[in-house]
């Protein structure tokens, strides 16, 4: 019984931590495409 509680809880916490590092990544790489966004529009400038 104890394992089983034991092995829930590993698993509860690997997917807390991937949760973490996927949250973590999504919003580096939201920023990074928002910026990427902004500076080709900056940079492409209708003439």
């Amino acid at each position: 019984m104890s394992y089983l509680i034991l092995f829930c809880a590993l698993i509860g916490f690997g997917c807390y931590m991937d949760w973490n590092v996927m949250l973590t990544a999504g919003v580096t790489f939201g920023g990074l495409a928002i910026w990427f966004l902004l500076m080709n529009r900056r940079l492409a400038i209708p003439k």
